[in-house]
């Protein structure tokens, strides 16, 4: 058995992580969330490349292939020392040696480090030569102004929070010095870290009970409220995936690009999170923040493990996960700087524990939330751990939407192509093409074009076809629509009667008048004074003062009027009293003739 133990130059011994949780009455307001897998490169600038060589001088002092070790380190949260069980080997290095080098090949070198309740840290150590007398072996992978170094590649990490990483590469690497009985410089690996280190993939999760987790993945559940709500935001990517296929709720994921994020978690500033320690002057000069700080793409999923059942009473992995899943392909291809760690951090947990609160699970400790070797469901978080919990968003971004909805079909002329594009759209849920608006209806493809534009906040233009911003407003559109042509139909049939005429004729003849009534959702009421009889009410707001943004009344009526007689009704059997309400919410009711006199009709 080989022990090593830690130096005041150790990293990760100051780390806020190591403050897991507590039993005291100072505390966050939540439980704890735990790191599952980790991918990312730590590069070591400090030593330049001599800890690569140093590895080598290792590999060359045995003969085999591989070896193995048992090293003893102490715990880096708790109490006593934990037995890692590490292989070391090597493989062949694509990269070139330089000349001085005095070696044909290179090497990587292959360090795979388990210990118990599941952790594993596998990582690769590669050589960064530098190359300036032999540029032309440069890998492309490698930037132009880092010189020579050693790089750490994290090669999915489990169970292992980013700081106790920092902690254990230095001592293991010890370690298997010590039991090749080979001298090691305690200090390699022990600096800080290059600002190319950056961290490629991260997931932190929470356990919830089974009965639980239903509340997340039912068909009215969280996932897919955020999933309707923003599907199809532009700019956007949002995929959700339903896979029941071993048991119900084996593995569902909803993949969020960080425009995604920024609108439904809303995740302002991250950067004094968890009690991080000030960044140094070289990360300060790294650290350029943009629109995109404390915002990651990331995937939020629920699922069991790959093979469920058959698990014992009280096994915690009866139970599912609920995670969220950092990936640099759902980030725009961008990594997040070690020296943003804590940010990343913060935010993961934030996404999970947001969206266990929104789905109706509390997230102060309790019975709805299943402890595991890592997780405890029955404590709360370190009060340096407190993340912003923020209420749901959803209805919110719903009531915008209806709120677009609304202002949009006051907005839109009666005659305008605005309403049929809409209409096209609404069609299918798939929507449609500019090709496809340009055949059904009587509007040039520059007038649809034109009016796309002015549509921009509920429908969104990709390569010719025209689809709605989300399918929530889709749909709220179809409701829409159908309630309009309902009051439509009532409408027309009312006028008809007064008119005299066949409701078919109306409808035949009469698609000005309709689309009039429509815009200004025109009904026949009754007055309730026996004198007048029946009024025609129009349920839109009008102006009588012709400066006002709003329809001007007089105008209106005008040409409502028109519509009327275009369609072959004589305009004595137009209603004669008109009524609606100003912006102000007066009511008015005028002689409808009167009132079009005054526009010129």
């Amino acid at each position: 058995m080989i022990e090593t133990e830690p130096t005041r130059d150790t990293p990760g011994l100051d780390s806020p992580y190591r403050h897991l949780r507590v039993d005291g009455d100072e505390h966050a307001d939540h439980v704890a969330p735990v790191p599952h897998e980790t991918r990312g490169n730590l590069v070591f600038a400090e030593h330049d490349d001599r800890p690569y060589w140093a590895l080598a001088s290792l590999f060359f002092s045995f003969d085999e292939g591989s070896n193995s070790f048992e090293i003893d380190i102490p715990r880096w949260r708790g109490e006593g020392s934990r037995t890692w069980s590490v292989t070391f080997s090597y493989h062949k290095s694509g990269m070139e040696p330089r000349p001085s080098d005095g070696v044909d090949q290179l090497y990587e070198f292959d360090i795979t480090a388990h210990a118990e309740e599941e952790r594993k840290l596998p990582i690769q150590v590669k050589p960064r030569l530098g190359w300036d007398d032999c540029p032309e072996r440069r890998p492309q992978s490698v930037p132009n102004d880092l010189g020579e170094a050693v790089t750490v590649h994290i090669n999915n990490s489990v169970n292992i929070e980013l700081d106790q990483i920092r902690y254990l590469v230095p001592l293991l690497l010890r370690g298997i010095a010590e039991g090749l009985g080979q001298s090691w410089d305690a200090s390699y690996f022990c600096g800080d870290v290059h600002p190319y280190s950056a961290i490629t993939q991260h997931e932190r999760y929470v356990r919830p009970s089974s009965d639980a987790a239903e509340k997340i993945t039912r068909s009215d559940g969280v996932f897919k409220s955020l999933f309707e709500l923003l599907a199809d935001e532009e700019g956007s990517k949002i995929v959700y995936s339903a896979d029941n296929r071993k048991v119900v709720g084996w593995n569902h994921q909803l993949k969020f690009t960080k425009s995604a994020v920024r609108k439904a978690f809303d995740p302002g500033d991250y950067s004094t999170s968890a009690g991080a320690p000030d960044p140094t002057d070289a990360e300060r000069q790294e650290d350029d923040l943009d629109a995109d700080h404390g915002a990651y793409g990331m995937q939020e999923k629920l699922y069991e493990p790959e093979y469920p059942g058959g698990r014992e009473e009280g096994d915690p992995l009866a139970n599912p996960k609920l995670a969220a899943l950092f990936k640099k392909g759902l980030n725009g291809g961008e990594s997040v700087a070690w020296n943003r760690r804590y940010e990343l951090i913060q935010a993961l947990d934030s996404y999970v524990l947001n969206v266990a609160s929104w789905a109706g699970i509390a997230v102060s400790p309790g019975p709805w939330w299943v402890s595991d070797w890592h997780f405890s469901g029955d404590r709360y978080a370190h009060p340096d751990r407190q993340v912003a919990l923020i209420d749901d968003p959803t209805p919110e971004i719903e009531q915008r939407q209806e709120a677009t909805i609304v202002s949009l079909f006051q907005q839109i002329d009666a005659d305008s192509a605005a309403e049929e594009i809409i209409e096209q759209a609404a069609m299918t849920d798939g929507g449609t093409s500019v090709d496809e608006v340009d055949r059904e209806t009587d509007w040039s493809r520059s007038t649809i074009y034109r009016h796309l534009d002015k549509l921009d906040e509920i429908l969104r233009l990709d390569n010719g076809s025209i689809k709605f911003i989300s399918g929530k407003v889709r749909d709220e559109i179809r409701d829409v629509l159908d309630v309009l042509n309902r009051s439509v139909d009532a409408a027309t049939t009312a006028i008809a009667r007064i008119a005299d005429m066949d409701p078919r004729d109306l409808d035949r003849k009469g698609k000005a008048w309709q689309k009039w009534v429509n815009r200004y959702a025109a009904e026949i009421e009754e007055t309730g004074l026996r004198e007048d009889g029946e009024q025609l009410r129009l349920r839109s707001a009008l102006s009588m003062a012709k400066s006002d943004s709003h329809p001007w009344a007089p105008e209106v009526i005008r040409v409502g009027r028109i519509a009327w007689r275009e369609s072959g009704r004589p305009l004595h059997r137009f209603p004669e009293k008109v009524a609606f309400e100003t912006p102000f919410g007066e009511t008015v009711r005028e002689n409808a003739e009167n009132l079009a006199h005054r526009a010129g009709g």
